[in-house]
């Protein structure tokens, strides 16, 4: 798979990661601050615009990966 080639399960979840904590940085937000969530779902998808989220998904446009 594409996905798995180019990109792969380990960089992606770095990657989430990292956001994460720099918006938990940016807005200082504490545990109590924070939305228990059990799993966020990442998608590269041929969409319009650059990513949006919906509920507990990130989309992401596929040009950024070619």
């Amino acid at each position: 798979m594409r996905f798995d080639r180019e990109i792969g399960l380990q960089y992606s979840l770095k990657v989430v990661s990292d956001a994460t904590n720099i918006i938990w940085q940016t807005f200082r937000q504490g545990a109590d601050d924070r939305k228990p969530v059990n799993s966020v779902g990442l998608f590269v998808d041929d969409i319009d615009g650059v990513a949006y989220t919906s509920g507990n998904q990130i989309h992401v446009m596929t040009i950024f990966y070619n």
